[in-house]
This record gives C-alpha cells, sequence and structure tokens, in this order.
C-alpha cells in the first residue's frame, strides 16, 4: 500500500479528463475508506476534499459514484489496504436475530413434514395452473 502526498483538486481533474490527459484511476483501499487515485504523465495523485488533504470515501460504492460522476467509467480497484469490518448495526441486527432464534421456544416442525406441505402447495398450484 503506497502512500501518495500530493493532491489533486476536482476542477483538475476535470480538466485532465476533458484534455483526455488521464492515464489511469484506480480506488485504493485504506482502514477506513477509499481513496481515489489517477496517474498521469507527471506522475499519480489522490483527489483532495474539501479541505485539501486526501478525500476519503467511506464506501466503495460512494468512491465509484463518483468517478462516474466525473465521467470515469473504466478503473482499477486496490483492496489491499481495506478494511472490510461489517456494518455494526447489521452485524446488531444480525446477532439478534440468531439470539431470537436460539431462545425461540415455540414447537418445531420435522423436515419431512414442511416437505410435504410444500409438495402438495406445489400440486395444488400446478392443478390451478392447468386449468382443473
Amino acid at each position: 500500500m503506497d502512500t501518495i502526498a500530493e493532491t489533486i483538486s476536482q476542477a483538475e481533474l476535470v480538466e485532465l479528463i476533458r484534455r483526455d490527459a488521464l492515464r489511469e484511476a484506480s480506488l485504493t483501499g485504506r482502514k477506513n475508506g477509499w481513496h481515489l487515485i489517477v496517474t498521469m504523465d507527471s506522475g499519480r495523485r489522490v483527489l483532495a476534499g474539501p479541505g485539501g488533504s486526501a478525500q476519503l470515501f467511506p464506501t466503495l460504492e460512494t468512491a465509484a459514484a463518483r468517478m462516474h460522476g466525473l465521467g470515469i467509467t473504466a478503473f482499477r480497484v486496490d483492496t489491499a489496504g481495506a478494511s472490510f469490518a461489517p456494518d455494526p448495526a447489521y452485524e446488531a441486527w444480525f446477532r439478534q436475530q440468531v439470539q431470537d432464534s436460539l431462545d425461540d421456544t415455540s414447537p418445531t416442525i420435522a423436515h419431512s413434514e414442511v416437505e410435504d406441505q410444500f409438495a402438495a402447495k406445489r400440486a395444488a398450484l400446478k392443478r390451478k395452473m392447468a386449468g382443473g
């Protein structure tokens, strides 16, 4: 995972694209998000955010949407430095679903019984579709 010190403003990037001077674009994973890296004849630079420092996009989708909005439709993705930790809200929801299922005291249904019930439903649907 390389670090690129020089930034490029969105206006400068738009001008590079307009002049067809952009050689390559990539999204590079970082611990907390994604950087948009551009390569041109003069070297590599990272897209600057509003404050002038490197723009860090929170998700790959957000970064890809920005690139698409700039007219960059083909790019490389480097996941070497990315962190793919699950979303904490989803993780909590999923764990609660599992716990609720484990705590459920309602009677269980045998697998063969469920298969028989759905076989009967499929047969009824086939009869209905056949007009009888």
